[in-house]
């Protein structure tokens, strides 16, 4: 799938966001102050965590580094959701913090979790594209969860391509440049040299290796 609302932010609509809400339901673990008030995250049931994740990263800018919701098994995982339903993240049993998202008008989410997240996260792995040095994701992980790099891939062009066809990776080409996944554990003293990885799964064995 490809959404234009991927590079032109684009709110929610009014029957989607009710939707989402309606999938938000669970014990209330955090409270959170925001520009639109108090707001609580809630612990919610994989599949629910699923489709509202799905509901939102059609509408969510930057959506195409996301992550679709196959790609993950939320069954094994703590989900969790704003009561709103519009922004939520997902912690495997391994560490592994999984599909981060925000489709809220305002910003600052991943830093408003951070220290309830890295509290129980111990590693990521995030998608960076074009000028690496550019991409603000790694400065959001290490400011908002206390993270550091210490592995990368080299270009996932072609594994991308096989996973989610020519014209996903042409149009995120076209928007975005060459991407590679960066992944990032909990920061323990000096960062380390950052290893490189020729493909995908090498460098994930690697990085759930260090964690063990």
């Amino acid at each position: 799938m490809i959404s234009r609302a991927w590079h032109v932010k684009t709110a929610l609509p009014a029957e989607k966001a009710a939707i989402v809400q309606s999938l938000a339901r669970g014990p209330s673990l955090l409270e959170l102050l925001t520009p639109e008030g108090k707001k609580e995250l809630r612990l919610v049931a994989g599949k629910a965590f699923s489709e509202a994740l799905t509901i939102n990263r059609e509408y969510l800018l930057h959506g195409d580094f996301l992550a679709p919701a196959s790609d993950n098994d939320y069954e094994k995982a703590n989900c969790f959701l704003l009561d709103d339903g519009k922004a939520g993240f997902a912690i495997g049993r391994t560490g592994w913090m999984m599909s981060l998202f925000s489709n809220e008008p305002w910003g600052g989410f991943a830093r408003m979790i951070g220290p309830f997240a890295a509290e129980r996260a111990t590693k990521l792995v995030c998608i960076i594209a074009g000028d690496k040095e550019k991409s603000p994701l790694p400065k959001l992980y290490r400011e908002a969860f206390g993270f550091v790099e210490v592995a990368v891939t080299k270009d996932d062009t072609f594994s991308m391509t096989g996973a989610y066809g020519g014209d996903f990776v042409k149009t995120f080409l076209k928007h975005n440049g060459r991407p590679s996944h960066l992944f990032m554990v909990k920061g323990k003293g000096a960062a380390p040299k950052v290893v490189v990885f020729d493909d995908y799964l090498s460098a994930y064995r690697f990085v759930d290796e260090l964690t063990d």
